[in-house]
């Protein structure tokens, strides 16, 4: 923790020295949990803004946040907090968190980066987004046990299945086995049937499944996600699907294989691009999303292989970051894990625990259809 907090602090320095700015505030949940370690409180899962606050100066570090959380953060992140001077407010009054932070920033609200927008006048959102993308040792290691973790939970919810439970029942089993590992659910899609032959995100309406269950997970824990998806079929699949899923393993393989050669993320969609013309299905990923970097948010950024004029485009693609793509063809067929990129070839961060394996074309496995 003490060397990933000094890294984290040093990128901000470097980038408040490029850019000639004395502070930045961050505040948004992403940034929070990277800046410190993975501390942030968390409890109001649906608010944009965390009860605590992150300001860095070229010599100071302080972290804000109220007087209700400011005991139990000390109590139960002695380490983490020992890299901040921490400043409390009062729980009431809006303003009291703006007001502090500008004072430690020692700078007018206009020339302070900050992820919050106003009154804060410079933006940082999208620079500390690409500061944060590569992952520490601290922030792998976390990925790594996150992903199995939230592989087991999935697997594990699915281990007694039997035709005719509701998708609520197989969502509400799905999030009980996260929750006991300490995963908050960021993403839960349960579905099954013409629901999921029909729909891209067949969200659990409550019917009961007979022959096709689709289970998509992204899993939030110490602030960093991981996204995985498992499908299972009531029966042997038939030659049709069959053939979209390998067809699906080979693409995801081509986007894998790219990021030992890709300079940019723009290079990489390309490949997707291609990889969907080669399969037959030109264009495809223009009818679902289909993923990209993951970290701190449940994906760092999301574009099209032909928005070259988005600013993630010409972002490099560089070993210790983390990425899941989730290819797809209409009819309910989607793979769908999460890979840390490393220099010897991408590393499955979600390999499959019970769970039959599709091999890739280009090397290492993936999780296949479990046929019931």
């Amino acid at each position: 923790m003490d060397a990933h907090i000094a890294d984290v602090l040093a990128r901000l320095r470097g980038y408040l020295a490029a850019a000639g700015l004395g502070g930045v505030v961050l505040g948004r949940a992403g940034n929070v949990a990277w800046a410190s370690a993975g501390i942030n409180p968390m409890i109001d899962r649906s608010a944009e803004v965390e009860s605590m606050w992150i300001v860095v100066t070229a010599t100071r570090s302080h972290l804000i946040t109220n007087v209700v959380e400011a005991p139990r953060l000390l109590e139960e992140h002695p380490v983490e907090m020992a890299h901040f001077d921490l400043v409390t407010v009062p729980w009431y009054g809006s303003d009291e968190y703006i007001s502090v932070a500008v004072h430690l920033a020692g700078a007018e609200p206009a020339q302070v980066a900050s992820d919050l927008g106003q009154p804060f006048g410079i933006d940082c959102t999208t620079h500390v987004v690409g500061l944060r993308m590569t992952h520490t040792e601290l922030g792998q290691t976390r990925l790594r046990a996150l992903g199995g973790d939230t592989v087991s939970a999935l697997e594990d919810s699915l281990a007694g299945f039997e035709a005719g439970s509701t998708d609520l029942e197989v969502q509400a089993g799905l999030v009980f086995e996260l929750e006991r590992r300490g995963i908050t659910p960021s993403v839960v899609i349960v579905g099954g049937d013409d629901r999921v032959r029909r729909f891209r995100h067949p969200s659990a309406s409550g019917r009961a499944v007979k022959d096709l269950l689709m289970n998509v997970v992204v899993g939030r824990r110490q602030g960093l996600h991981i996204a995985v998806t498992r499908t299972v079929s009531v029966g042997t699949l038939g030659s049709l699907d069959r053939e979209r899923y390998l067809a699906l393993s080979r693409i995801q393989s081509a986007v894998l294989v790219a990021t030992q050669t890709a300079g940019r993320y723009g290079e990489l969609y390309r490949s997707l691009d291609d990889a969907y013309s080669r399969e037959g299905h030109p264009k495809a990923w223009s009818e679902h999303f289909q993923g990209g970097p993951i970290g701190y948010q449940q994906r760092e950024f999301e574009i099209a292989p032909i928005q070259s004029d988005s600013p993630w485009f010409d972002a490099p693609v560089i070993a210790g970051q983390a990425i899941a793509f989730n290819p797809s063809l209409a009819g309910g067929c989607k793979l769908e894990d999460s890979f840390l990129i490393a220099p010897g070839g991408p590393i499955n961060l979600t390999p499959p625990l019970s769970w039959p394996t599709l091999a890739l074309p280009g090397g290492g496995v993936i999780a296949g259809v479990l046929e019931l």
